[in-house]
């Protein structure tokens, strides 16, 4: 199983975003340089489900300079089975485009502020795999093992499972007939 925690790309005409990292997720001219943040929760997730035997990998497509193409075709070449896609709210009609995109052919977790924020509006408006508020980390890796079972006879047992260990600080939602009912 193949698992992405993504910071996609984010330009604009002459500028570029900083999401993923940052307390404030911002543009800048393209031309300015200068600090990237790292991406810390992502980081902490990959290394967390990287611990416990997966096969995650970090992007920042922001620090890598990357294009939306070159993005996916990264991910059609790697084959993910997840992705985690952290997202804020200035880039959020960036990122909705960029994300609709991927949305039939993988898994698409939402995390990061806007997520956190606005879970059940995300949640309802598009096929998302799941979306998890708050910190993440721990909760990313109760959706992978819960999604790695599904089967028409799981399904109870996924819902018993994570009504009995997914709790707050951190929360998350999966989609209705995927893996369980609602969490928050």
């Amino acid at each position: 199983m193949k698992i992405l925690f993504s910071n996609p790309p984010w330009f604009a005409g002459d500028r570029e975003g900083i999401r993923a990292g940052s307390r404030w997720p911002h543009t800048r001219p393209r031309s300015s340089g200068g600090y990237y943040p790292y991406p810390f929760y992502l980081g902490y997730a990959t290394s967390y489900l990287r611990a416990k035997g997966y096969d995650a990998v970090m992007r920042d497509s922001i620090l890598l300079r990357e294009d939306n193409e070159s993005y996916y075709a990264y991910i059609k070449q790697n084959k993910f089975d997840y992705i985690f896609i952290e997202t804020g709210s200035p880039c959020w009609d960036h990122d909705r485009e960029l994300i609709h995109k991927l949305l039939s052919e993988h898994k698409v977790v939402l995390v990061g502020p806007h997520a956190t924020v606005f879970a059940e509006s995300l949640f309802d408006a598009e096929p998302y795999f799941a979306v998890i508020k708050g910190e993440y980390e721990k909760n990313a890796l109760k959706v992978v093992e819960m999604g790695a079972i599904i089967s028409p006879l799981g399904i109870a047992e996924i819902q018993r499972a994570a009504s009995e260990h997914v709790r707050a600080p951190g929360e998350y939602r999966t989609a209705p007939g995927r893996i369980g009912s609602q969490h928050w």
